[in-house]
């Protein structure tokens, strides 16, 4: 039975340490073929479906680009018909302080004349 170990090495992958761990010998020299291949297999099958997920996960994040960036275009839309809203109402605001203003000075010279007219019937009566 070989028990000698493979030493521990280390690699780096954009700065961040990673340390292989020791691997006895006999592991590695009691492996068959079959096992070897199924191995393989079984990765290359799970490195498949890490990429498929990795593409769904890519299509489903584009998606949600597309629909942020038709969102913020329409806030934009509805920030600027706001804004002119709230100018709209303004000058409605405006225009109606005027109005009221008017209708004020029109009813104090009713009044006046009204006024008027009964001094002129009471003066006569």
């Amino acid at each position: 039975m070989l028990l000698t170990v493979l030493p521990v090495t280390s690699y780096s992958i954009e700065g961040n340490w990673h340390w292989r761990t020791a691997v006895p010998r006999r592991q590695i020299a009691g492996n068959t073929a079959m096992a070897s291949k199924s191995q393989l297999d079984r990765a290359i099958a799970h490195f498949e479906q890490a990429m498929r997920q990795l593409e769904a996960a890519w299509a489903q994040s584009e998606q949600n680009h597309g629909k942020i960036t038709k969102l913020n275009t329409e806030a934009s839309a509805l920030k600027e018909d706001r804004a002119k809203l709230a100018g709209e109402l303004d000058e409605v605001r405006a225009r109606a302080d005027e109005l009221a203003e008017a209708s004020r000075q029109a009813a104090r010279r009713i009044e006046l004349a009204m006024a008027r007219v009964r001094t002129v019937i009471g003066e006569k009566v």
